[in-house]
């Protein structure tokens, strides 16, 4: 199971800022538990350009521990 972070930024600003961005999704939820859910470790991917838009999902796997 994951939780998918769509970021869109306009192409002027720069891969690079997007790329930013998605760095502090992923350091966000990297390794974090909020009971009783655990995030494991985000992937970042980068998607092709869309029209005016830079695009880049963060993939954060999770599991869900329901032993209460």
């Amino acid at each position: 199971v994951v939780v998918i972070v769509q970021l869109m930024a306009p192409i002027g600003l720069g891969e690079s800022s997007i790329l930013a961005m998605a760095d502090l999704v992923s350091a966000a939820f990297r390794a974090v538990t909020v009971a009783p859910v655990t995030f494991k470790t985000p992937s970042i991917i980068q998607l092709p350009p869309e029209e005016v838009w830079w695009r880049v999902n963060v993939s954060i796997p999770f599991y869900f521990d329901d032993t209460n």
